[in-house]
């Protein structure tokens, strides 16, 4: 059973008789608080609605939010409100599994603001925060946070310490200028992140130290200018980069790139200023099965430029300048690879 209609809810007569209830819909209402108003006693009639959706209110504190009561309640939705701050020890002791704070106007959280142990996913995208730690904060069991579109401008090494479960990582559309040392450091089940549209030249060394299991890591449109190879040190299970627009015009001084990325698949390195590839960046490496090397500078292809690439299945050099393919240059993947894609360059015969 569901209830939507405010009128309805308002209804003591049929309160009584909903027990059953186990979801609450009081989206696109006009509720701007939830504390010393008659909705707070009747949401604690619904003592076993797992689900509460409040979204698109005009809700701006969630300050004594603690008065409704609900042990059931795992799935709770506040996005879309006029939310700018959630001071500490404000949500404590709930049961939820996902909470969605999502485009409010939130700029800062305290670290003890939210304290859920069996909170899996939590939503804040599209806010305005600035800063945020969970350096001592008692998400065990968090394993998906979404940070993109906020104001944040840095990652210290202690940002993310206490999320050991987190899997997925979305930090996109954010003003993050530098990615520290050890930033993502001990994030032992950590699988996706995703950087893109930030403000970041340089990676540091270490930057991804003891993140065992990350498998995608998207570093599109950063304004990145060179590849390090350090600051990939020890992605072991890798299997997608995407450099993708970005700022990076030669791989020539990055031979032992690959020495820290063994199982990378795929490489996205379009839209970038490449002007030449070096022989050495893909010797340490027999994984790859897919580059994407389109619009770009570069001018030619080299002899056995891919001759460990023996599992090599997808190329694309489209919207380049080539004008010269070297006439060993695919000597390695003869037998491998199925797309080639050549188009819009300066190819003459």
């Amino acid at each position: 059973q569901n209830i939507s209609d405010m009128t309805q809810l308002l209804n003591i007569n049929i309160i009584s008789k909903l027990d059953a209830i186990q979801s609450i819909n009081l989206k696109k209402n006009s509720i701007r608080k939830l504390e010393n108003t008659p909705l707070t006693n009747l949401l604690n009639r619904f003592g076993n609605a797992e689900e509460l959706i409040l979204s698109e209110n005009q809700i701006e504190s969630i300050e004594k939010f603690t008065n409704i009561d609900s042990m059931s309640l795992k799935y709770l939705y506040l996005d879309n409100n006029r939310i700018k701050e959630i001071e500490e020890n404000t949500l404590q002791n709930y049961f939820l599994k996902k909470f969605f704070l999502n485009n409010n106007q939130i700029e800062k959280i305290h670290e003890n603001s939210i304290n859920m142990i069996f909170l899996q996913h939590l939503y804040l995208q599209n806010n305005k925060i600035s800063e945020i730690q969970f350096k001592n904060s008692k998400f065990q069991r968090l394993s998906f946070l979404d940070l993109s579109n906020n104001k944040l401008e840095r990652l210290s090494a202690d940002t993310f310490a206490s999320l050991g479960s987190l899997q997925v990582l979305k930090l996109s559309s954010n003003k993050i200028k530098s990615i520290y040392s050890e930033a993502f450091a001990n994030l032992d089940s950590l699988q996706y992140i995703d950087i893109k549209y930030n403000h970041i030249t340089e990676i540091e060394p270490r930057a991804f130290l003891n993140c065992p299991e990350l498998d995608n890591l998207n570093l599109n449109s950063l304004g990145i200018t060179e590849i390090h190879a350090q600051s990939f040190y020890n992605l072991k299970q890798i299997s997608l980069i995407d450099f993708s627009n970005n700022n990076i015009q030669s791989l020539s001084e990055n031979s032992s790139f690959f020495k820290e990325a063994p199982t990378l698949k795929t490489l996205n390195l379009s839209f970038n200023q490449l002007n030449k590839l070096s022989n050495e960046f893909f010797r340490e490496i027999g994984s790859l099965a897919s580059i994407d090397l389109s619009h770009n500078l570069l001018t030619r292809i080299k002899n056995e430029i891919f001759r460990s690439q023996t599992k090599l299945e997808y190329a694309n050099f489209s919207f380049n300048r080539l004008s010269y393919i070297e006439p060993l240059a695919w000597t390695g993947i003869e037998n491998s690879l199925l797309f080639l894609s050549l188009d819009s360059n300066r190819i003459e015969f």
